[in-house]
């Protein structure tokens, strides 16, 4: 009986260092940057031949159905990133007498387009519209009217203002209480006009609403804008390259940038091979950003790579 267990001891440490020497010998087989390099780029060219195809397919889906006299709102998961979800493609009329008179045709349609798009296993769905999600609410209207006006003071308030670009003018909440007012420009301009701006627009709202709303004067983040394809690069190739990457965050607050990383990784007891696929996966997303900021002639900017383990931990 001793024998038996000592064996079984035995043949289950040979199995552990087995596994480690695996994963050792796995840590070993780098590969080379120029390689690697150019396994990034083709796989680029196959997102972004896969990007064209998609709209490509969703131009013709809204033409066939515009040309065959079919109503409905379409919505499409096809391409989506980091979705646990099969692609699927919805379409929502208005009744359920028209869903049963048009559905097959426009089921038809859609499978023959996925077919020519070579685009896989797509799941169709078609679906009767919620009108109450759809129809806004005589408060709703008034709302939205509401808004409108104090849109409409804003931007003739900074038009008589001088020359002031604005990027976006936002309110929060349902009841407005702050408006944010995002312009274009220098930091020293930002400075110089930023307290005018704030009394110029709240006194007007209030001249002609009574309103007293907080105004808030913020300048564009031109980083933001310049990093956004970047960012959307490591996403598309993450998702589509690395199993284990299930979410994509970034904060420019505080410096220096954060680029963060889900993943499912766990660096737990038996959790063998986690160091090895961080480091693949921190090479990768550098390499990433390389090549886009040489094809963007963005200059090199401070950041910071994290990459987060499935309960949120730190992993590099």
């Amino acid at each position: 009986m001793k024998k038996r267990i000592g064996i079984g001891i035995g043949t289950a440490l040979a199995c552990v260092i087995i596994v480690c020497l695996f994963y050792s010998f796995s840590s070993n087989q780098t590969v080379p940057s120029e390689h690697l390099e150019k396994r990034i780029k083709h796989s680029m060219e196959e997102t972004e031949r896969m990007n064209k195809t998609i709209r490509s397919f969703q131009e013709s889906l809204h033409k066939q159905l515009q040309e065959r006299g079919l109503k409905g709102s379409i919505s499409s998961s096809i391409g989506a990133i980091f979705s646990s979800k099969p692609p699927s493609v919805t379409i929502r009329v208005e009744s359920k007498q028209y869903k049963q008179k048009n559905e097959k045709e426009i089921k038809h349609i859609i499978q023959k387009l996925v077919t020519s798009h070579q685009l896989g296993d797509v799941d169709i769905h078609v679906k009767v519209a919620d009108r109450r999600l759809e129809e806004p609410s005589e408060q709703d209207k008034k709302r939205e009217k509401h808004m409108r006006e104090l849109f409409e003071i804003a931007h003739e308030t900074l038009e008589e203002a001088g020359d002031i670009k604005v990027s976006s003018i936002s309110v929060s909440g349902r009841e407005p209480k702050t408006m944010t007012i995002e312009i274009k420009g220098s930091e020293k301009l930002y400075h110089d006009v930023r307290k005018d701006i704030k009394k110029r627009v709240h006194d007007a709202i209030y001249t002609k609403k009574k309103l007293d709303l907080t105004i808030k004067v913020n300048r564009r983040n031109e980083s933001r804008m310049k990093w956004s394809p970047i960012f959307h690069s490591i996403m598309e190739e993450t998702d589509k390259n690395f199993d284990d990457v299930t979410g994509f965050a970034h904060s420019f607050h505080p410096k220096p940038l954060q680029i963060i990383l889900k993943t499912s990784l766990s660096n737990g007891w038996f959790s063998w091979g986690t160091k090895d696929k961080v480091k693949e996966i921190e090479t990768y997303v550098e390499k990433i950003i390389d090549i886009k900021s040489e094809e963007l002639s963005k200059k090199a900017t401070p950041y910071k790579l994290i990459i987060r383990g499935e309960e949120g931990n730190k992993l590099n």
